[in-house]
């Protein structure tokens, strides 16, 4: 039977040839120890075994850190879109109901224009009887009303 020790976990047993130390199941770390085996040499393997694992920690944390970095610019690129889709989504409203507002000021406008344009075409009839080109009042205020509009057609281009 041979001597054998996992420098993993500092386990030292004897078996007939190499294999996985009885205590983690790994055969990675497992030395051979014999009456040459230099005490020296066992520490330095436990001493670079040490400073590997104090390098992978500190290798773990850095990534700790990162990943949490990241995780804040994640939350804060999420909260900007779901503020942004909100807001854009108030602002369609709100466009929606200007677009509606100026399709009834247009359509308003168009009505007023037609009644306008009637009232002002009455100068020439009056109780369906031809009276010439002279305006009553009311044809007068709607002839001013389409000019001052812009309506074309109001006879008085």
């Amino acid at each position: 039977m041979k001597k054998y020790k996992c420098m993993d976990c500092l386990t030292s047993f004897e078996a007939e040839y190499k294999e996985d130390c009885p205590s983690c199941g790994d055969d990675s770390d497992v030395i051979e120890v014999s009456a040459h085996t230099d005490k020296l040499s066992v520490e330095k393997f436990q001493e670079i075994r040490v400073e590997e694992l104090k390098d992978f920690n500190s290798k773990i944390l850095q990534a700790e850190l990162e990943n949490q970095k990241l995780q804040k610019e994640i939350d804060a690129a999420k909260k900007y879109i779901e503020e942004s889709y909100k807001a854009d989504k108030e602002d369609n409203k709100l466009l929606d109901l200007i677009i509606e507002a100026v399709a009834k000021l247009k359509s308003d406008n168009e009505t007023l224009k037609k009644a306008l344009t009637e009232i002002a075409s009455s100068r020439q009839w009056r109780g369906g009887t031809f009276v010439g080109f002279e305006a009553t009042e009311d044809a007068q205020i709607a002839i001013n009303a389409l000019a001052a509009i812009g309506n074309e057609g109001s006879g008085d281009e």
